[in-house]
């Protein structure tokens, strides 16, 4: 039996995503892109049960899309090098951007709204974002190291304009977050052990 993480998913295939929307996604991804480049334009999720997209290992750009009521991440990314331009997201049961296992995440112009944890940079990882608003959630930002194979993270962000936030950011020694170029001091011990649905996010599946 092939075992398929994603509603879609594209393995080794390059994809091109041009005005789609997916709407009521119950799989453990909605779409799942592995080991390609890809091109996604215009692209809308609503109410996925879990994540909406799942990127592993590639290499690609995400623009004019849009994200409503993630149950989980609404982009998840693994040693990929990914692109963002224009997003919004209103609503994630966890972050609405995870950048993970090295990977490099540029973006321009992100509007999040209800997120229980904003853009999060772990293992290795870097986001590098430009004109991103986040409002109404949880958690702003998170920089840590999740993995003992990784090490830590770094996000940087100019024009970041934050409102109604329980908490403005969560960061570990060694992992940094920069403001217009500002650098936020740390102010949490051993994150993942209070990230997951322990105290912050929700509880993760592997």
């Amino acid at each position: 039996m092939l075992f398929r993480s994603g509603t879609a998913t594209f393995y080794e295939s390059d994809v091109e995503v041009d005005r789609c929307a997916c709407r009521q996604a119950r799989s453990e991804d909605a779409l799942n892109i592995v080991r390609c480049r890809f091109s996604i334009i215009g692209l809308s999720f609503a109410d996925a049960a879990s994540d909406a997209i799942d990127l592993d290992f590639t290499d690609g750009n995400i623009s004019a899309s849009e994200f409503k009521s993630c149950g989980n991440e609404c982009m998840d990314t693994a040693g990929s090098e990914v692109t963002l331009g224009e997003i919004k997201i209103d609503g994630a049961g966890d972050k609405a951007v995870s950048a993970g296992e090295q990977s490099t995440v540029s973006a321009a112009g992100m509007d999040i709204r209800r997120p229980e944890i904003g853009p999060a940079s772990q293992d290795s990882s870097k986001i590098a974002a430009d004109g991103v608003g986040i409002a109404d959630g949880s958690v702003g930002l998170a920089g840590y190291r999740r993995k003992k194979a990784f090490g830590p993270s770094i996000i940087e962000i100019n024009r970041l304009q934050t409102h109604n936030l329980k908490t403005e950011y969560l960061l570990e020694q060694l992992s940094s977050i920069s403001v217009d170029g500002v650098a936020l001091q740390p102010n949490s011990l051993k994150l993942k052990e209070l990230m997951y649905g322990v105290k912050y996010g929700k509880a993760s599946r592997s």
